[in-house]
Order: structure tokens, then sequence, then C-alpha cells
């Protein structure tokens, strides 16, 4: 008897619609609240740690049970951290300390939270742009799953909020160009207003992107006169505006933030553009962003090629503006995610329209394909999440701290600015330069190690570097503790 050949059902597009969304949901999930007690070294470890150091003096200042030795520690690093951004998610996680205890998974799920709720807001405007209800699905799950953002989107830093409200005025100033009216002007201007004040960099994604969609909708002199515009401007740049005044005329703690970040001269460095082009890859791969872009631009329409032209502009513009700091922070190119997320919607709502997808039935095959790739992508990450652990880093730290006694004098060869150590040790110091900032060892041993009681060595790579100060110390000094990962050098007793 010839049994019938097994065939998928076919599944109604609304019913494959809510499975998809509900596969990208969970992978969202498990892939941004695993593991998030890891310590903060995963990322940008400099990055996160400047943050952490903040919350916890603002912490420990309120808690009458902490030690006073580690109250004066936490003070005198707050003291010597410059203020950058409105320390918002500092100020959240102190509070949360002061609720729950000092630990280091709160900001990071509040960072992980603002990333998820991007992507409801991402999905709304790629929906608004494409009428693709599949397409906006593909740009929801490039946003959600690549391995670049899942790792960003759980660190201790503003960016996450930033991409938040960044992608919330998207939505909001588009919906006003289509429809206005006050509450979606209030909206923008808020949205707008606040990602500036997140992060003062944001502006050229607010301004270009905004220019951009004024002139796709053909209202870039008419908004000039309109009042919601206005209000929209003016929402836009009070919060920032406020912030900065008060912080450069008043109270000048950004006085010396805006020095060194202008390097006009790389623009005409080839190389430039070579490590701006690999730190870019680093964040999003070449592949995904060649083929968005080369999609976008070739399917979309003219309106939209006009809005994605100035996605694009805005992070060029912005590249030079910031030109050290584009080619050497890779997450200063956070922004791209959301926009290659649109440009890879756009592409696969042509797709999927001249296929047919989204009027008809989908065969139960392609959404267990589709299931077992998202399911394969999320437990990639999610091993990779609990595998990269960095208690026994963590660990040396303490160890070197404790072993110090949380005392003054240490001089470091150290990673980081040291950041590790202040924050896991409990342990500040001085840091010790690299081979190309002195040429006399003697001289500046002598000027920076004077009065010192330690000295830590932790860099072996920049210590390959400067090999001469292993030997300087090892005939003087006697080593107190040394380990494959440091060695410990006491400066007080030294030998005769």
């Amino acid at each position: 008897m010839n049994k019938k050949p097994f065939h998928f059902p076919q599944i109604d597009s609304r019913l494959s619609f809510l499975l998809i969304a509900s596969f990208l949901v969970f992978a969202g999930l498990f892939t941004r609240y695993t593991n998030l007690s890891n310590p903060l070294l995963d990322f940008h470890p400099t990055r996160q740690l400047f943050g952490a150091i903040k919350a916890r003096a603002y912490y420990v200042q309120q808690d009458q049970t902490i030690p006073d030795w580690q109250k004066e520690i936490a003070r005198r690093q707050l003291q010597t951290e410059a203020v950058i951004e409105p320390p918002l998610i500092e100020s959240a996680s102190a509070k949360l300390y002061a609720l729950y205890g000092e630990n280091t998974a709160f900001p990071r799920a509040i960072s992980a939270s603002f990333w998820l709720i991007g992507a409801i807001f991402l999905y709304k405007l790629s929906k608004n742009l494409t009428q693709s209800s599949f397409g906006s699905l593909v740009a929801v799950a490039f946003y959600l799953l690549l391995p670049y953002g899942v790792l960003a989107s759980r660190a201790f830093q503003p960016d996450p909020l930033m991409i938040l409200l960044l992608i919330v005025y998207w939505w909001a100033f588009e919906k006003w160009c289509r429809h206005e009216g006050w509450a979606w002007a209030v909206l923008a201007g808020l949205a707008g207003g606040f990602t500036i004040f997140v992060k003062f960099t944001s502006v050229f994604f607010i301004v270009f992107v905004s220019l951009g969609f004024l002139i796709a909708n053909g209202k870039t002199f008419q908004a000039l006169k309109k009042a919601q515009m206005w209000l929209i401007v003016v929402l836009g740049v009070l919060p920032a505006g406020i912030y900065f005044y008060y912080g450069y005329f008043v109270d000048p703690f950004l006085a010396q933030q805006f020095s060194d970040r202008f390097f006009i001269e790389k623009w005409i460095d080839p190389y430039f553009y070579l490590r701006w082009l690999i730190t870019a890859d680093n964040v999003v791969p070449l592949l995904f962003a060649t083929l968005g872009v080369t999609g976008a631009f070739l399917l979309a329409d003219c309106k939209k090629k006009i809005l994605f032209a100035s996605m694009i502009a805005a992070y060029v513009l912005f590249g030079l503006t910031f030109a050290h700091h584009i080619s050497s922070h890779d997450y200063y190119s956070l922004p791209l995610i959301p926009i290659i997320a649109l440009f890879l919607g756009q592409l696969a709502s042509k797709i999927f329209a001249s296929l047919g997808i989204e009027k008809k039935t989908i065969n139960g095959g392609v959404l267990l394909v589709i299931a077992l790739s998202v399911f394969f992508a999320t437990t990639l990450q999610v091993v990779n999440l609990k595998t990269n652990n960095y208690q026994t880093e963590k660990a040396m730290w303490e160890e070197i701290g404790q072993t110090v006694g949380h005392q003054p004098g240490l001089i470091s060869l150290t990673t980081d600015y040291g950041y590790p150590l202040e924050y896991y040790g409990w342990q500040n110091t001085e840091l010790w330069p690299s081979s190309t900032e002195y040429k006399k060892l003697d001289k500046v041993f002598l000027e920076l190690a004077d009065q010192k009681s330690f000295f830590l060595i932790t860099d072996f790579k920049e210590l390959a570097n400067q090999p001469e100060l292993l030997v300087y110390l090892r005939e003087r000094f006697p080593v107190i503790l040394e380990k494959n990962t440091f060695i410990l050098f006491d400066l007080t007793k030294p030998i005769k």
C-alpha cells in the first residue's frame, strides 16, 4: 500500500506573522537577559566601568551600612571622572542598588529593556515606510539578532537609550509629516529633545534625517511656516540647551568635553577611511550593509531614496565630525543598526510583495525553517554569553586590591585606564605611560614612582614594548605576588 507523501500544512498569513513575531520576541528576551550578572568586562570595559564607578559612588554615599573607607574611595573616584552625558542610567542604577543591593545586572537590564522597546517602534516605522508586515519583521530580526547589537544593547552606557529615543523620534516625526497634529508634534519634539539630551552626538541623526523626511514629503519650506514645526524645534533644543548652558556657563563641568574631539586632518588620510570601514564592519558586517543599501536604493521609490540618503548622510557627516572616535570606538556606529535594519526591511518588503507572501497562506515548512534559524541564532549567542564569563578576571582585580590593602601609592602598567582595578579592586592607581610616551626610564620612574608603594603590571602586551621596565623592577624591588596575569612589586623595600 502506497503511503501518501507528507506535506506541511498551509498556514494563514496572519497566524504566520504572529508566530514569527513570537519567535523574535523570545529570541530578543533570551539573548539580552542571559547572564546579566557577568562583570562589565565583556564590552568596552572602559566605557561601562566609567558609568559603574559613578553609580556606585552615588549609591554608597546614601547607604549607612557601607564602610567609611569604601565611601572615601568611591568619593575620590567620582571626583576624578569627567561629566559628559547626563548620568541618567547611573542615577537610576544607584536607586535600584539602594533597594536591592549593588548589582551591575540592573543597569544591564535597563539598557536591554530600552533596546527591546526600540524594536516595537522600529517595526512601526518600517511598517509605515514599506506597508509590509513581513518586511518589517525582517528589520526587527536584524535589529534584535545582530551579534554586535546583542552585546551593545546589554552594556552599561547611554547608547541603548539613545537608540530607543532616536527610533521613537523618527517614527513620531514621520507620522507628523504625513498627518501633522499637535500630539505628534509634541511627541516628536520630546523624543528628539531627549535623544540629544542623552547624547549630544545624536543631533546629526535628528537634524539630517528630519530634513530627509521633510523633503521626501514635499514639506521643506511649508514646514517653516507651521507653528507645530517650531514647537518640535523648541522641544528638541530645550533639554540639551539647558544642560549645555548650565554645564558650560554656570558650573563649567562641560568646558573640557569639546576639546580634542575634532580631527579635520584625518579627512585627507586614506588610512582613516580604512579604519572607519573596518570599525563599522565590526558593528554591521559589510555584507548586510551592502545588501541593505543596494537593495533599498534599487527598489525604493524616489521619496524613500531621499529619506534613506539622509540617513546615510547623517552617519557620514557624524563620522567626519568625530573622525577619531568613529574610527576607533565601534559603538559610535551603533545608529547604523536601525538604519540598515530599515534598509533590509525595504528590500524584504519588495521581495515578499513580488512573491505575494502577505496575501496568501504560508507553507508550514517555511515557518519551521524560520523558527529553527531563529532558534540556532539565539542558541549560539546565548552560549557565547554564558561561556565568555569574566568572573575569573574580576577575582584577579579583587585579589590585587586586597593585597595592596586598598591604599594609595600604587602605580600600574595596566589596561582600560585602570578602571577594572578601580571598580572591582576598590583600588585607585596612577598609570604608567606607554613606551611611546617617554625616552629615559630612570628619569620617568623617579618622577612617577617617587613616594609610591607598589608597582603593578597586568598589561603584558605593552610590557613587551618596554622590556627594560621589567628588568629595572626585578633588579631593584622584591615581588609581592606574581601570577600568570599580573606581577606586583613592593617599592618600599628596594633590594640592596
